[in-house]
């Protein structure tokens, strides 16, 4: 790879995904090289029967030492939807190579399930599968897919559904870093699109260590103590490395974190040495000069290279001498180049060794530090670092100021002549700013069990008192769009940090339930209620004209429309500071174009809705969003009926307890002084007329134990005074052009699915005087299986109402609002959203959220069960 390749583009490195000894990700990782920790350590307890024999026994030896992860005998199957039988034959060390790839997708701010079809190649080394060796005694179907390193790669490309090239690599101790170097040509020649590179090392059965000790390579001391007089050898280790790569002007474009850019790779094999394990200076020089010329860069102005370094006698002098001719021959004496290994932090992690040495300096080119390599007490006689002009990095230091982006090497090294180098360069850093205007947010979890769900929870709440300074709405973006959304789901909305902790203290607080938080396993069957009159208050909608600029062109629209049959404007009405409620001449255009900009809002927000339904005035919304409508013919009906509706007799309405038969027998005793206004429930039904003739229904109603109230609305009339409007009604509009509906519409007026039929203006005289068949309406839609409901209007009057007609046939639908009363317009709508979001809708992140950089989160938390052969 090289930066004059046909894509004409560099590699970008924009995720990572690690687990090294002490380390469970790359902010653990840098925190321990920052620290200079050393992660050696005697076998633990619970792998000393792996490592069980003659040689291990008495006396500190070589096979004493190593670095260890823990819990590998343990994985999250629900997780990757693997059946524990066949998890239990799978190598472990596929196990966690599917859980860094996961976390580097995380970190990359890509949902795990949005890769599908894509062109990713995934390119793993690997080196060793001890595994295997404990199934021969007891060989299952799932031995061949769980014991073979080709599925480290194949396992990764499969749960992923990648169709890029997937291969394994062993090249010993170069492996991770070659796949680094195949994974970076496949996106150059457009082979990839992404890729995922990386190696994994485990330490399982005890046959390994101790060849490698026959071989006589490890250290009695169990350190790799590179460049060191008394270096004698390596320390064996485990770990997994992998690294997300992009073109990098595709990473730019979609807003990724890039951690270094990739100028160049070169391999080259050692040929004919002394013996097949000895390395070679000139091989190693021409390596290093094919990478830098490839890169287009001078060696000299190399700042940091990550050496190979396992610590032996023979090798680093090598090593140092090769480095040494090519980044420091022309090289100012006052600025000697930087050289450091990992190996000194975590040992030798072998098929692991190059990608770990690689994070390690994507990380510190990212941070601009130079963490601090181990052990050199008194150098190796034979390597002179003042003539190489190099420096070994014995401290924790700045990134060298230069003038230039940081430039970096990372060589890679193998038992079987193998060489390796990669060039990487940093990127401009810019002036990032957390400060943002405080505006609510909603911040999404979700997870592929309730533990884990609990857990995650718990990491985000902690997240907010560990960073006090971050901005909530990237923190609630970066969750939104970059995480995928499982089954288990939780969601908060607050505009401060403070806010959020506050509501999953509250859901970290409720006991645990199998059946809450869980979307669905049918896709959610949406239906938008528009509310009728009777909600409105004044500065409706004035938020959301401000904020949200989907709200406002289609209130834009809808204005320009109303204004063809009016001499006012919605927008102004809106906006004005007058504290009074606009009159039913205005409101009901108001109400009918509040109802379409908040529909064409929740639909931007990725929510689609099936079917729709209005009650009073909001039907014509109804109609006009499910299509049967236009515009045009949608103003004018709302103009007109507002108009005619000013001028009526005003009065009140009274609400029972009652169905429709024991209503109609209440009407029918009241001698014609009273009529049925609307069916709103199994047991709720609304009459109009006189008030003293409703007052002594109540009364009466009242003895028998009938529940009943008055309601005090603004344009109520009487049965016989709405007949004569509705036929002034039906001639004033003359001609409205219906529509055949895209979405199912269910009419109030005979409670069905509108035919088509009929539905001009003589409908809309009809619906103005006939009984709001609400009830039956939703009930319509509960037979037919729709389970969400959203109420479009200023207020929720209707949520309850909609809750008792589905009691029935759909207990466990859902029902939420749009506005509140006096409440913040957006936090009110996020607040449904969330509720939404449990359910299982599909939520448009982008929309909602917004654009913006991606910042760290927490990892998935694993919920693993043992699962091993023995």
């Amino acid at each position: 790879m090289d930066k004059n390749s046909p894509s004409n583009d560099l590699v970008a490195i924009v995720g990572i995904g690690c687990r090294f000894p002490g380390a469970g990700g790359p902010e653990e990782f840098w925190n321990l090289l920052r620290q200079g920790t050393d992660a050696v350590r005697k076998v633990p307890a619970e792998r000393r029967e792996l490592f069980d024999s003659d040689v291990t026994r008495g006396e500190a030896t070589a096979t004493h030492w190593g670095t260890f992860l823990d819990d590998i005998e343990g994985f999250d199957w629900r997780a990757f939807s693997i059946s524990p039988r066949e998890a239990r034959f799978m190598d472990p060390q596929q196990r966690l190579l599917l859980e860094v790839s996961w976390e580097a997708l995380e970190d990359a701010g890509i949902p795990v399930d949005g890769l599908h079809g894509s062109s990713t190649g995934v390119f793993v080394g690997i080196m060793w599968n001890d595994y295997a060796k404990l199934q021969m005694t007891r060989l299952d179907g799932y031995s061949v897919s769980g014991g073979s390193l080709a599925f480290a790669a194949n396992r990764i490309s499969h749960f992923f559904d990648l169709n890029g090239p997937s291969m394994s690599i062993d090249v010993s101790c170069a492996s991770s870093l070659v796949a680094f170097h195949l994974a970076c040509q496949s996106i150059c020649t457009g082979e990839s699109d992404m890729a995922i590179a990386g190696g994994v090392n485990l330490m399982i059965a005890p046959d390994t260590t101790l060849a490698i000790v026959q071989a006589g390579i490890l250290s009695p001391q169990g350190r790799c103590k590179t460049f060191d007089a008394d270096a004698d050898g390596f320390v064996r280790g485990e770990g997994a490395g992998v690294v997300l790569l992009k073109p990098l002007s595709r990473a730019l474009a979609d807003g990724n974190r890039v951690y270094a850019t990739v100028r160049a790779t070169a391999v080259l094999h050692s040929g004919r040495t002394e013996s097949i394990m000895a390395p070679s200076v000139p091989v190693q020089e021409r390596m290093l000069r094919s990478a830098y010329a490839r890169a287009g860069v001078d060696p000299a102005d190399v700042d940091f290279v990550e050496l190979h370094g396992t610590g032996t006698r023979k090798g680093d002098p090598i090593e140092a001498r090769a480095l040494g001719a090519v980044v420091g021959a022309t090289r100012d004496a006052r600025r000697p180049c930087i050289v450091g290994s990992v190996k000194t932090n975590i040992g030798h992690v072998e098929s692991a060794a190059g990608i770990a040495g690689l994070i390690k300096t994507a990380l510190a080119i990212h941070h601009r530090e130079i963490p601090p390599s181990l052990h050199l007490q008194k150098l190796n006689p034979e390597i002179n670092l003042a003539d190489l002009r190099l420096e070994y990095a014995s401290s924790l230091r700045p990134w060298p100021q230069t003038g230039r982006l940081p430039l970096a090497g990372v060589t890679g090294l193998s038992f079987g002549g193998g060489n390796v180098h990669v060039v990487l360069e940093g990127m401009p850093q810019a002036a990032a700013s957390d400060v943002e205007r405080p505006r609510p947010a909603i911040l999404p979890i979700s997870a592929r069990t309730p533990p884990a769900l609990r857990e995650l929870a718990g990491r985000y709440r902690q997240l907010l008192d560990e960073q006090p300074t971050a901005a909530v709405g990237m923190l609630c973006a970066s969750a939104a769009r970059g995480r995928a959304h499982h089954a288990w789901r939780t969601a908060v909305v607050g505009a401060t940090r403070a806010a959020l902790a506050a509501k999953l203290d509250a859901f970290l607080g409720r006991a645990p339930t199998s059946d809450t938080n869980r979307r669905s396993s049918h896709p959610p069957r949406v239906t938008f209620v528009f509310s009728g009159a009777g909600a409105e208050w004044s500065g409706m909608g004035r938020e959301l004209l401000r904020q949200e600029p989907i709200f406002r062109e289609e209130m834009e629209r809808c204005d320009l429309a109303v204004r063809r049959h009016a001499s006012w404007s919605l927008i102004e009405q809106l906006c004005s500071d007058s504290p009074s409620i606009p009159s039913t001449e205005r409101l009901q255009p108001t109400l009918w174009a509040l109802h379409a900009a908040l529909a064409f809002l929740w639909r931007s927000w990725g929510l689609a809705p099936a079917a729709t339904v209005g009650h009073g005035v909001g039907e014509i919304a109804a109609a006009f969003v499910a299509g049967a409508l236009s515009r045009e013919d949608a103003a004018r009906i709302a103009v007109v009926r507002g108009c005619l509706l000013q001028h009526a007799t005003t009065g009140p309405l009274l609400e029972l307890a009652l169905p429709e038969n024991e209503a109609a027998r209440v009407v029918s005793e009241s001698g014609g002084r009273a009529s049925i206004a609307a069916y709103d429930g199994p047991n709720k039904t609304v009459l109009l007329g006189e008030g003293s003739a409703l007052r002594d229904i109540a009364g009466g109603l009242e003895s028998r134990g009938v529940a009943s109230r008055i309601l005090d609305v603004n344009h109520a009339c009487d049965a016989v005074q709405l007949r004569q409007l509705a036929d002034q009604f039906a001639n004033a509009l003359g001609s409205v052009t219906a529509s055949q509906p895209s979405l199912r519409f269910i009419s109030t007026v005979t409670g069905k699915p509108w035919s088509g039929h009929d539905c001009g203006a003589a409908y809309w005289g009809r619906q103005l005087h006939e009984p709001i068949r609400f009830f039956p309406a939703i009930d319509q839609l509960g037979s037919e299986d729709y389970d969400v409901f959203v109420e479009l209007g200023p207020h929720p009057i209707l949520t309850e109402v909609l809750r008792e007609c589905l009691g029935a046939r759909n207990e466990n639908a859902t029902v939420v609002s749009s506005l509140r009363r006096a409440e913040g317009e957006r936090e009110a709508m996020l607040a449904s959203l969330a509720e939404l979001y449990e359910r299982g809708c599909n939520i448009d992140w982008r929309a909602v959220s917004g654009e913006g950089r991606h910042v760290p989160l927490p990892l998935y938390p694993w919920q693993k069960e043992r699962l091993w052969l023995l």
